[in-house]
């Protein structure tokens, strides 16, 4: 029988439910963003993922006839059936929730689901940056920021599957706190968290440029590190020292995971990552700095493919990689 040609992708995030039509080479051919209200509890995100799919395939002009399967990305840490076996702090509820289960019984079509990091992660070496390479370590920064490591081109997940939090990996002993309570935490000190709590601590009691002070405004928060990256561009003084701070820690932590998985590339995701080589000039020097000698010739760091995409090509990756021999 003659496979079916669509994949479905479904990323989920405590604000939003982005689903997607994906080829099974990657090509996206429709996607769309529907509200997640998380806040209304998993019943309500359950019937608002079935109404994402539908609208995605209602508006994409494809039928179900013509989807293979569905792959999700969710917070939380999914088990092989699908269900959500770790809380989910964007989503009150979520742990125990049968997603899989769910999502079978009301398409009947394969479905793989995965922890939302790991599925961009597997997304990025299927089809974007990484694909080709067996070694890879994927970092998101967006609020907070996630990790993914593919050994031999496999996700390596660790004894319990938790591997790749690096943002709780402590590279300022005694330092700042982050989201896990760990003093000191890659998170607390690159993650668009981080760069918002260090503007604050640089501007406090200080004359700031009227483009930086718009910025810092309660009503800019959801855009306030991409208003800190604009003022950076157009030469803000006090905006280069809080994303020099920013890159410096970034360039420490990733350094400190070449140094431990020698991968063949690290790729960078998630929303800061679409501040694109600025980015990377910002963690350059002490990331060079931190490396240890044999690394610092390779060409190491490169920016995802899929920008605010990743997480649904990420998550159709899922049943790709499932059903498709390499």
């Amino acid at each position: 029988m003659k496979r079916k040609p669509y994949i479905i992708g479904i990323d989920l995030g405590g604000t939003a439910i982005k689903t997607g039509i994906v080829s099974f080479s990657g090509k996206l051919f429709h996607h769309e963003t529907n509200p997640t209200n998380a806040s209304a509890g998993r019943k309500t995100v359950l019937k608002n993922i079935i109404a994402a799919v539908e609208s995605t395939l209602t508006n994409s002009g494809i039928t179900q006839k013509h989807i293979f399967g569905i792959g999700v990305g969710t917070p939380g840490l999914p088990n092989k059936n699908g269900t959500i076996i770790t809380g989910a702090y964007n989503i009150p509820g979520w742990k125990g929730t049968p997603l899989g289960q769910v999502l079978r019984k009301k398409y009947h079509l394969p479905v793989r689901i995965e922890n939302d990091v790991s599925a961009v992660t597997l997304g990025e070496a299927t089809w974007g940056a990484g694909k080709g390479f067996k070694h890879i370590i994927c970092i998101t920064l967006g609020t907070g920021l996630g990790g993914g490591i593919i050994i031999n081109k496999n996700l390596y997940r660790g004894e319990s599957g938790y591997a790749g939090e690096f943002g709780h990996m402590v590279i300022a002993a005694g330092g700042e706190k982050c989201t896990s309570g760990v003093a000191g935490g890659f998170e607390a000190y690159s993650s668009a968290f981080a760069i918002t709590r260090i503007a604050q601590e640089k501007t406090k009691g200080k004359r700031i440029s009227s483009i930086l002070k718009t910025a810092l405004l309660p009503e800019n928060h959801p855009q306030q590190v991409k208003m800190i990256f604009q003022a950076y561009q157009q030469g803000d003084r006090l905006a280069h020292s809080i994303l020099q701070e920013f890159g410096y820690y970034l360039g420490i932590g990733i350094a400190t995971l070449v140094n431990c998985f020698d991968p063949e590339r690290v790729i960078i995701s998630g929303g800061i990552a679409q501040s694109g080589q600025v980015l990377l000039s910002l963690m350059q020097p002490a990331y060079i700095a931190h490396l240890l000698p044999f690394h610092k010739k390779k060409k190491k760091i490169v920016l995802g493919k899929f920008d605010n995409r990743a997480g649904i090509i990420g998550a159709a990756s899922l049943i790709m990689r499932q059903y498709t021999t390499p």
